[in-house]
């Protein structure tokens, strides 16, 4: 007979023990105490219990303690020689070293979410400018293009005429003469700007973030005045940032600031059923000759559109149980409701009625969590997360080998009872991870 352990969180809500926490560094199995509390018997007695396994309630006493009490001892004997003033300075240095590594770990999860929100944020599109010449290439194809996604060339609109000023796209034509200088309303009834498009493929949305720092060249009679709209899907044209004036007419051009788009709701989630327009209007030119370009200024790619794309596709995480036995495994629909895809980041929650569910694999998902009554989970799951919850007064009887993609522990959660087998003698269990 297989031997078990029964384990109930209200358990510890009523004895103030905090959520037992088992480490996973063993894939085999994992085991919890009755109560969470130290087995106060003998040594040698609690010894012979084969598979027997209690979780500890304090912190271990080693031989790493002790080195450090003795260092501790060593410090202040050696302060007793020092005046009170040295003896204050260093105390107060040292003191509280919990406080300083709690600070160190809150400015650490700052700088990392920092981070993540960075890499979350990807270059859709760029485009190198050096060497180009729009009198040769247009539409200019992007240099870089995002996955999933379909980039539309810088392209000219038919109320200009390319030219080529060296590593530029752009050209003259622009609205304006020496006695009219237009708007961007006539720029665009003029059909004067340069344009691209960006949409999804099927399946995926994009987000767009911004357009990062880029530069505008003009000749000495070219347009003086510029203004970026977009438009979604065949929506009207929408004006975004405020009108750009340049007055510089060197061959180094104009530096402009990055464009902020996450703020344009517009912008946001937009499906493979639309497609996104973006075009700088100019106007502003003195003569039919006057010139006006995006300007290569930099290494690599000078233009750059930066955003995300998200995958639509649906995940499908919850276990619905009819009752019958039922295997869960990478692709397979099992009770599902459709294909489960392997993520270690994926809460997987089992309801209905329950029954024996195999995990074929190993198959992989953040945490378990258990809504339902007369659930048994066997084969082998990988935990990223690493916790269970049972709800309610429900019971789970997990068989499975639960390994864990780090070193965080296992953790139960949850009013409900889980079972989870014993430790064999065969095997070991490190003294850092069990109470002897």
């Amino acid at each position: 007979m297989t031997n078990q352990k029964n384990f109930k969180s209200d358990n510890l809500c009523s004895t103030g023990v905090p959520p037992v926490i088992v480490p996973l560094h063993q894939p085999a199995v994992a085991v919890f105490s009755t109560t969470g509390r130290r087995d106060a018997r003998p040594t040698a007695s609690r010894a012979s219990d084969a598979g027997r396994a209690v979780v500890p309630d304090g912190p271990h006493r080693n031989s790493s303690s002790k080195i450090q009490n003795s260092k501790f001892k060593k410090e202040n004997s050696s302060t007793r020689h020092q005046s009170p003033a040295t003896r204050h300075g260093r105390l107060a240095a040292s003191a509280s070293p919990a406080l300083w590594l709690g600070r160190w770990i809150g400015v650490l999860a700052v700088v990392l979410a920092a981070i993540g929100n960075l890499n979350a944020q990807i270059t859709l599109a760029g485009w190198d400018i050096n060497g180009q010449n729009s009198s040769a290439t247009n539409p200019l194809s992007a240099n870089t293009t995002a996955s999933n996604i379909s980039v539309g060339g810088l392209t000219l609109g038919s109320g200009l005429s390319a030219s080529n000023a060296g590593s530029t796209f752009g050209g003259s034509q622009w609205y304006g003469n020496s006695t009219i200088a237009g708007d961007a309303s006539a720029a665009a009834a003029n059909n004067d700007f340069i344009s691209l498009t960006l949409t999804a493929n099927a399946g995926y949305t994009i987000s767009l973030n911004g357009i990062s720092a880029y530069n505008i060249r003009r000749s000495s009679t070219g347009p003086n005045s510029f203004l970026w709209q977009y438009q979604v899907g065949s929506g009207s044209w929408t004006d975004f940032g405020s009108t750009i004036t340049v007055s510089g007419t060197s061959a180094s051009g104009n530096n402009q600031s990055a464009i902020t788009l996450n703020g344009i709701s517009a912008l946001q989630g937009v499906s493979s059923s639309s497609t996104i327009g973006l075009r700088l209007l100019g106007w502003g030119a003195t003569g039919t000759s006057g010139t006006g370009f995006l300007n290569q200024f930099q290494n690599g790619d000078d233009f750059i559109i930066t955003g995300s794309v998200a995958s639509t596709s649906v995940t499908y995480t919850t276990w619905t149980g009819n009752g019958s036995a039922g295997t869960w495994s990478n692709g397979n629909n099992g009770q599902f409701g459709g294909a489960y895809a392997n993520d270690l980041g994926n809460t997987v929650t089992f309801s209905g009625t329950g029954g024996t569910v195999t995990a074929s694999g190993p198959v992989q998902a953040g945490d378990l969590v258990f809504n339902s009554d007369s659930y048994i989970l066997a084969g082998s799951v990988q935990l990223g997360v690493g916790s269970i919850t049972t709800n309610g007064s429900i019971t789970t009887n997990v068989t499975a080998n639960i390994s864990g993609s780090g070193s965080s522990g296992l953790t139960k959660a949850g009013a409900g009872t889980l079972l989870l087998p014993a430790r064999t003698p065969t095997q070991a269990r490190p003294r850092s991870m069990w109470a002897t």
